[in-house]
Order: C-alpha cells, then sequence, then structure tokens
C-alpha cells in the first residue's frame, strides 16, 4: 500500500470520525441548525454533547437541539455534558425520559424549552441547574423525578409551568423565583412533591392550576403574588397539604374552589378574602386547627361540607345584606369548638347535617327568610344548645332529627302569637325541653283581637283597606299599628 493511499484513508476516516462523533451521537438537520440523538445501542457512560456539527463538506452548523426521543429508556449513561460555547435552544419531547441512571446533567444558559416529559422518569437526577433563558417547562416535563432536591429560577424569561411538570418530584425540597415573569403554574405541576416545605410566586402569576400543590405534605407556608387577575383559589390546589399553617398575598380571590384547602389540618392563618363571593364544595373541609374565619361582605353561597370538621372554628358571623346567601348541606358539620353562628338574614333554608356535632354552640336564631326547609339532622348533636329563637311567621316541619340530642334546658323561641302555629307544626316541649315562650310584641305594635262587632277600618302596611284582617298579621287599625291575634 503506497504512502499516498494510506493517506488518504486516514484523511477519510478522520472526516467520518466528524460526522458521526464518538459514543453513536447522531443529527438531523432543524430549523437553525441540527438536533442530536442518542443512535442505536448506545451503552456510553457520559455523553458530551458539542457546540458544533461539522459536516463530511466541512460545513460547521450550531447544535441548537436536542430530538424528541433523543436518549428515551437509556439505562446505561449517568451524566451529561455540553461544551461551553454550546447554543442549544431546545430539549424535545422525551429527550430523556426514563434514563433510569442519570443522575447529572447541567444545561446550557441558552435552553429556552423544555419539552413534555422530557426528564419524566430519571429518579437518580440529582445533579441540576434551572437554565437562566428557560422560557417554558413542558407538561410532565420533571415527572417522577424523585431525587431532584431543587428548583431554582434565576431568570426573567419563564413565563409557563405547564401540568405535571414536577409531579411526584419526592426530593424537591426548594423552588425559588428569584424574578418575575412566570404567568402560568399548571394543573398538578407540583403534585405530591412531599419535601417541599414553602413557596412564594412571583407577582406576575396570573394562572395557577388545579390541585397544582396537592399532596405537598411538608409545605408549611404559601405566599400567593398578591396579583388581582388571581380571582380563583382553584380546586384541590393545597389538598391533603398536612403541615401548610398560612395562606398569605391572595386579597382578590372571588372564589375558594371545592377541595381548595382539605385536609389542610395546621392551618391557621389565611388572608383576609374581602372579595370572596363563594366558597364552594369541601373547600375547607378537615382544617381542624382553623380558629377564625371572616366572611366576606360580597358572599353568595358556601357550598356542601365546606367547613366540615374545622374542629377549632369558633364564631361564624354571615353579613349583614339583602341578597340571598346559600349554604350548603354539612356545611359546618363536626366543627365542636363553634360557639357562635350568626345566620344570614336571607337564608332560604338550613339544609340537613349543617350544624351536626357543633357541641359548643349555645345558641342560634333562625330567620323570618327560612321558608324551604329545616333539613334532616340541621342540628343534631349539638349538645350544649340551650336557646333557639325562630323568626319565622308560618313555621313547618322540620326534618327527621334537626334537633336530636340538644340541651336538655333548650328554650325555643318563636313570634308573639304564634305559639300554637308552631305546636301544631311538631315544635314541642317534647324536644325543646326548657319550654316555649313568645317573643314581646314588636314596639309601637298593640296586639288585638277581632270581634265580629269591630269597629273602625283595617289598612294593610300598605295604605290599602282590608276587609278580613287575618290573624299573625300586623295592620293599620284606629291610627295604631296592631297584630291580630
Amino acid at each position: 500500500m503506497n504512502r499516498c493511499f494510506k493517506v488518504a484513508l486516514l484523511l477519510f476516516f478522520f472526516s467520518v470520525a466528524l460526522v458521526t462523533p464518538v459514543r453513536g451521537l447522531g443529527y438531523s438537520s432543524t430549523a437553525g441548525g441540527y438536533s442530536v440523538w442518542g443512535g442505536e445501542n448506545s451503552t456510553a457512560k457520559y455523553v458530551h454533547i458539542p457546540a458544533i456539527y461539522i459536516a463530511i463538506s466541512g460545513d460547521r452548523y450550531p447544535v441548537v437541539a436536542i430530538s424528541a426521543n433523543a436518549f428515551y429508556n437509556n439505562r446505561y449513561f449517568l451524566a451529561v455534558t455540553f461544551d461551553s460555547t454550546s447554543c442549544l435552544k431546545e430539549l424535545g419531547t422525551r429527550a430523556f425520559a426514563n434514563c433510569t441512571r442519570l443522575t447529572t446533567i447541567v444545561l446550557p444558559n441558552t435552553v429556552s424549552v423544555i419539552k413534555h416529559i422530557a426528564f419524566s422518569g430519571c429518579t437518580q437526577l440529582s445533579v441540576f441547574r434551572m437554565p437562566e433563558e428557560i422560557a417554558t417547562i413542558g407538561l410532565g416535563a420533571f415527572r417522577n423525578c424523585s431525587s431532584l432536591p431543587s428548583a431554582i429560577f434565576t431568570g426573567t424569561k419563564l413565563q409557563t409551568i405547564e401540568d405535571y411538570a414536577f409531579q411526584d418530584c419526592s426530593s424537591l425540597t426548594t423552588v425559588t423565583f428569584s424574578y418575575g415573569g412566570l404567568k402560568t403554574v399548571g394543573n398538578f405541576a407540583f403534585l405530591n412533591c412531599s419535601k417541599l416545605t414553602e413557596i412564594a410566586l412571583p407577582y406576575t402569576v396570573t394562572t395557577i392550576g388545579k390541585y397544582a400543590f396537592m399532596g405537598c405534605s411538608e409545605m408549611t407556608s404559601f405566599k400567593g403574588p398578591g396579583s388581582p387577575v388571581i380571582g380563583r383559589l382553584p380546586e384541590g390546589v393545597f389538598a391533603d397539604c398536612a403541615k401548610l399553617r398560612s395562606v398569605t398575598n391572595i386579597p382578590y380571590v372571588l372564589v375558594v374552589a371545592k377541595r381548595a384547602l382539605q385536609g389542610c389540618a395546621e392551618l391557621t392563618t389565611i388572608d383576609r378574602l374581602d372579595s370572596l363571593k363563594t366558597i364552594e364544595e369541601g373547600a375547607f373541609r378537615g382544617c381542624a386547627k382553623l380558629e377564625s374565619f371572616s366572611l366576606s361582605k360580597k358572599l353568595i353561597s358556601v357550598g356542601d361540607s365546606a367547613f366540615m370538621g374545622c374542629a377549632s372554628l369558633k364564631e361564624i358571623a354571615f353579613p349583614d345584606k339583602e341578597a340571598e346567601i346559600l349554604v350548603g348541606t354539612n356545611a359546618f358539620d363536626g366543627c365542636a369548638s363553634l360557639e357562635s353562628a350568626t345566620l344570614p338574614r336571607n337564608i332560604p333554608a338550613i339544609q340537613p347535617c349543617t350544624f351536626r356535632d357543633c357541641k359548643s354552640l349555645r345558641s342560634i336564631t333562625i330567620p323570618v327568610s327560612v321558608t324551604a326547609k329545616i333539613g334532616d339532622s340541621a342540628f343534631y348533636g349539638c349538645t350544649a344548645l340551650d336557646s333557639v329563637t325562630s323568626l319565622m311567621e308560618a313555621p313547618h316541619k322540620f326534618g327527621k332529627n334537626a334537633f336530636t340530642n340538644i340541651s336538655d334546658k333548650c328554650v325555643l323561641r318563636v313570634p308573639y302569637g304564634k305559639k300554637a302555629a308552631y305546636l301544631a307544626k311538631g315544635w314541642t316541649e317534647s324536644i325543646f325541653k326548657g319550654g316555649i315562650v313568645e317573643l314581646p310584641a314588636p314596639e309601637g305594635i298593640h296586639p288585638v283581637r277581632v270581634t265580629a262587632d269591630g269597629k273602625g277600618a283595617w289598612f294593610d302596611l300598605e295604605g290599602r283597606e282590608v276587609l278580613r284582617p287575618e290573624k299573625g298579621r300586623i295592620y293599620i287599625h284606629t291610627g295604631k299599628k296592631v297584630l291580630v291575634k
């Protein structure tokens, strides 16, 4: 073999080595440069991804992406490194998913997008630095990275953390946002991050997804963005955060959605929610240490089981307003420390089990607006209840066991002239063993009896003449307000 042929052969092999670098990497053309992939049957333990791809022609192209599925399911390599001059922009879908031995990867700061499930299932990943240029973290990007200790965002461009992004990162203790920019935290984004201790969202956040922090069982505090566009504390957002003690900086919330704080057994502090209109089903269920909660003047509804099991809650006072307020089934069921409850004056019904087993409740006033019902077991087990004042002018039967197991000294007070009507509907002294008494006639109103020879005209309170006055109603008669008996 002559010398010239040997030189040509060496040059050929050298060019092939440049086209197909070591460790089996392959390259594909993409927008702005080339993307890299892992090749077939790669068994390398350490992978280095260059900044430049040199083609057979000698042309040089920047490596700007790691392809979708590039190293998917690789069970061999331990670490990935990059050139210091790398201009990598994007990690594709499943790029490193299920690389179960991968422990270390330090992405270039130029990376702006980590796509769906890029690192999902990398259970040994423990050394990772979030790029400063990162703008989007895709759906499930780090799901089940159970050794990942921290997610520290030092850049200003991050806008979106998509659904399930850090789900089941069971070693994640720190999530830090050094600057604003983040707008969206997706559904289930940090679900079951069981060692995450606290989180403070930047002021730029406008959307928090449902169940975003559910199951963060070591989290003790949450500081919201304080943004006026956060109108909703989402469904299940802190459900089962068993050690969560405080939720602050959420002043503009209109809705606390269902199960938002369910199971937050240590919760003692939550911002005054002056804009709150709706508390949905189970929103605070099981918040056993919550002692006080201020109800907004804008409130229109409290959902089923909203405060069920809030065993330390001592007082509930609904706002005094003309608009109707709905209170759901089991709303305060099991609030064993509840001593005082002031119902809204325009509540149409008291639903089943609303105050069941509120063992410290001593008195209740039933507004005149309760025309629909008092449901089954509404006050069952209120063993300290010794005073019930009903303002209903037209009493109706109450539900099964509504007043069972209340105090043996409980006194029922009813409107003037209405005792007989209450007795007829089952409000008897066998239930209210302290007796049934009528309230005094309203000030300025004189009780009278209508007789066949009664003199003078009768007028209703709007000045219209009435030919046959009815018992229990108030009229104008001989220049006075009178209550007909």
